[in-house]
């Protein structure tokens, strides 16, 4: 049902239906946090775990013939090479990182790993509102629906400042361009605003209406993440020149015929929760010593070393689950170093299990950027040898580190397949 249906407690003035979310089984009054503010309190803050709702698109959108993607790995575990299998198709429209502004703003001071996971694998940091947050943003970018999305969203600085994936560029060229005269003349309502940095909370939709309808949403925002804003020091027109220039980015996406977004910020027992919003799921892993090597740039310390079991306990937790659920047709396992020793060969496989074409258009850019003249920087992905950026560890770590990452990681070495 929609949340709109249901006798609920909470008061959400310019809650619309379309902002909701659609589940299959009824929830705790609260559970479900309206976008884009609340005026109630929901005591249920309990750590996410089992037994959630499973999100579903209507029936009425199932016809749809977009096929959506999610790519769950880790940082430093190769995704974005990976991502670069999506950003270089015509027919894809691909998005990196889309809760890494929810991380930061919710858990600033946490690493991916220890975000979703604490000191063993059984353990998420996550609570319920922090889990349909995060579904939220994601079933509003499967959907296209961009203007559903946070403006803390787009105002981080993936897609400010760093380059961004091929299908971004008229919207960043509309962002990057002298601010149109109806961006400032709404801008200019709120300079001086104290509570402006509660804008973020808020999507593009909610910028429709007058000023006084703004300014009443921005005060009922109930958001204790707002002490932690990057976005806070941006001025008054990024939020309406996000709105200005939003359409461009919706207009690519709805041309797409695949939506992939990459993210080591969710888990794989969440996955369930998408329901059919997602089609297929890539799960890319890597071997713990090389990103260990590469979080750390080839310097890292035994002691560092130790770090290590972060980043263990998610992938064997996401092993696990993904095994539990046993969907063959729905999962397809990727380890890293098999992508860079065999990049072509991997990515016709991805796209043939997708439904995609396997163009040589497509398929040279990928080998450009495996093979290219000389290494890009550390998120870059153009390579001289990919195969030996996937192995660097092997030379660059010495054995006493070596041996350090071997005993914490024993197990999830095992499953995987690694050798010790």
């Amino acid at each position: 049902m929609w949340l709109d249906d249901q006798n609920t407690k909470c008061e959400t003035p310019g809650t619309s239906v379309d902002t909701a979310l659609y589940i299959q089984n009824e929830l705790h009054e609260c559970i479900i946090k309206p976008k884009p503010y609340r005026m109630c309190e929901c005591e249920d803050k309990q750590i996410a775990r089992k037994n959630h709702p499973e999100v579903f698109r209507p029936l009425e959108n199932r016809t749809d013939r977009r096929r959506h993607v999610l790519m769950l790995t880790y940082a430093r575990g190769g995704s974005t090479l990976l991502g670069q299998l999506f950003n270089q198709h015509e027919d894809a429209f691909y998005w990196f990182e889309p809760l890494h502004s929810y991380h930061k703003r919710h858990f600033p001071n946490t690493s991916p790993d220890g975000y979703l996971f604490t000191d063993d694998d059984k353990s998420s940091s996550l609570t319920n509102e922090g889990i349909f947050a995060h579904l939220e943003i994601m079933h509003s970018i499967f959907n296209c629906n961009l203007h559903s999305v946070p403006l803390h969203v787009f105002a981080n600085r993936f897609l400010r400042t760093w380059p961004v994936p091929l299908k971004f560029a008229s919207y960043r060229e509309c962002m990057d361009a002298k601010p149109k005269s109806e961006v400032i003349r709404a801008s200019s309502a709120f300079v001086g605003q104290g509570n402006f940095k509660r804008i973020y909370s808020l999507t593009p939709r909610d910028l429709n209406g007058n000023i006084s309808l703004i300014k009443e949403k921005i005060e009922f925002v109930d958001d204790e993440s707002i002490s932690y804003l990057e976005e806070s020091e941006l001025g008054y027109l990024l939020p309406f020149k996000i709105k200005y220039c939003l359409p461009l980015l919706e207009n690519a996406c709805r041309k797409a015929k695949v939506i992939a977004i990459k993210t080591i910020r969710y888990a794989m027992e969440f996955v369930p929760l998408l329901g059919n919003h997602t089609d297929k799921v890539i799960h890319l892993s890597r071997d713990p010593r090389g990103i260990m090597n590469s979080r750390y740039n080839g310097m890292l310390k035994p002691t560092e070393a130790e770090n290590a079991r972060f980043v263990c306990n998610h992938m064997s937790a996401d092993l696990r689950e993904r095994k539990s659920q046993n969907r063959l047709d729905f999962f397809f396992p990727l380890k890293y170093e098999d992508l860079a020793a065999k990049p072509l060969s991997v990515a016709k496989r991805i796209y043939r299990f997708i439904g995609m074409d396997s163009s040589a258009k497509t398929l040279n850019r990928i080998w450009e950027m495996t093979h290219g003249g000389k290494d890009g920087g550390k998120s870059d992905t153009k390579r001289k040898n990919s195969t030996a950026t996937a192995l660097a560890w092997r030379s660059k770590m010495d054995n006493e580190t070596v041996n350090v990452i071997n005993r914490r990681c024993a197990k999830t070495l095992s499953q995987y397949g690694y050798d010790l």
